[in-house]
């Protein structure tokens, strides 16, 4: 039976990681995407696993070990994008009950969470992924002006009215 399990464990394990593993700052800008749905995943996987620390309830040996678990609200916020998280629970990473909480998809999935999110090295991982995701978005958001054929000498005089959030810029 124990081998079974450890069957069970390295399945779901594997299954995550092909779903929703980041790749750190290496990342190409091609994978923005993707990773922008595999960071919210970690992330949300993070905050569970947090839940599971700090509970009480977690600790008691005589009781059956419930699943942390966030509303669902708050798992958008902690996620910050609101549309990951039904792709999530298709896909049977998380479940969203029918009260409207977030839990780990089984409690083989918490234990992957667990496994993953508390292994050395991975908050700085995770934090390299969400700073090379904010590096492309900043990218994608940067406008480039080229000036060509100036010639003898010649020059343009450039005024920026508005600064990056639209306010009027200082003279």
């Amino acid at each position: 039976m124990l081998k079974t399990c450890e069957l069970l464990y390295a399945k779901e394990r594997r299954w995550f990681l092909n779903q929703c593993w980041i790749y750190g700052n290496e990342m190409d800008d091609d994978a923005e995407d993707d990773q922008e749905f595999c960071a919210a995943a970690m992330i949300l996987a993070k905050a569970l696993v947090e839940k599971e620390s700090s509970s009480s309830e977690l600790s008691d040996p005589d009781k059956p070990t419930p699943l942390p678990y966030v509303e669902l609200h708050k798992a958008r916020q902690i996620m910050t994008r609101a549309d990951f998280i039904q792709r999530l629970d298709r896909i049977n990473i998380f479940t969203i009950d029918t009260d409207a909480m977030v839990r780990a998809d089984s409690v083989i999935m918490q234990k992957v969470f667990h496994d993953i999110c508390t292994k050395e090295g991975f908050d700085e991982h995770l934090e390299a992924t969400l700073e090379r995701l904010d590096e492309l978005e900043g990218l994608g958001r940067t406008s480039e002006v080229t000036f060509k054929d100036l010639n003898g000498g010649g020059g343009y005089q450039a005024t920026i009215d508005k600064d990056a959030s639209g306010r009027k810029a200082p003279t």
